[in-house]
């Protein structure tokens, strides 16, 4: 079988407790007043677009799983999880190597980490760049407490355009399962230890329902 990579949006442990403060330093400030009709707007429009391409031979689904494809699942959108980060670079931008599904290794540049706040808590995760075709974006991977039961236990990835003021929208909302799930020859990075975050993640795709 061809085992393929699986980094990009669809067009592609240790337990990290909330983040009290940074020793010596203060984290930039991140923007307030995101415009949330507008994210929820361009979350419908997302959507769209991944469904769409699930139905395209690009699709991770087998074929004949293709024809009966009717979208994928997604809990309902959740705005208080559409929040603004601030990106703290590294001192120095160092390339690491993450683990995959399938034993490899593959090396992606240490971008730094967002600082964010959820339910009253500041969190924090860490944003790499991957190496190759994709300049420009910021690639999350992360696990939360619905990993293994709502959504999938090898954790969901979020992208990010890289901005200049190193401000963004983190929404959650756009959080993504690796094609792995659907299709095992794709080689999926797995998130780093300190990228497990003790929130409920309620918000972006999720698994089927457990019936009855």
């Amino acid at each position: 079988m061809t085992v393929r990579l699986a980094l990009a949006v669809l067009v592609a442990g240790l337990a990290s407790g909330p983040v009290l403060g940074l020793a010596g330093c203060a984290a930039p400030e991140a923007e307030s007043g995101l415009d949330h009709a507008r994210l929820a707007e361009a979350w419908t429009e997302w959507v769209a677009r991944r469904d769409s391409l699930f139905r395209t031979p690009a699709s991770p689904l087998p074929p004949e799983a293709r024809e009966t494809f009717d979208g994928l699942l997604y809990f309902a959108y959740d705005s208080t999880l559409a929040v603004p980060a601030a990106l703290v670079p590294p001192l120095a931008p160092d390339t690491v190597a993450f683990p995959t599904t399938t034993g490899e290794l593959r090396p992606m540049v240490a971008a730094g980490h967002l600082v964010f706040e959820a339910d009253g808590v500041q969190w924090r995760l860490e944003a790499f760049e991957p190496l190759g075709p994709l300049p420009g974006r910021l690639f999350v991977p992360f696990r939360d407490a619905t990993s293994g039961t709502e959504t999938y236990g090898g954790g969901r990835y979020l992208d990010l355009e890289v901005t200049d003021s190193g401000q963004y929208a983190l929404d959650f909302n756009r959080a993504y399962h690796p094609y792995c799930v659907y299709d095992v020859t794709w080689v999926c990075p797995l998130p780093p230890p300190e990228n497990t975050i003790e929130l409920a993640v309620t918000a972006g795709e999720r698994f089927p329902e457990a019936e009855g």
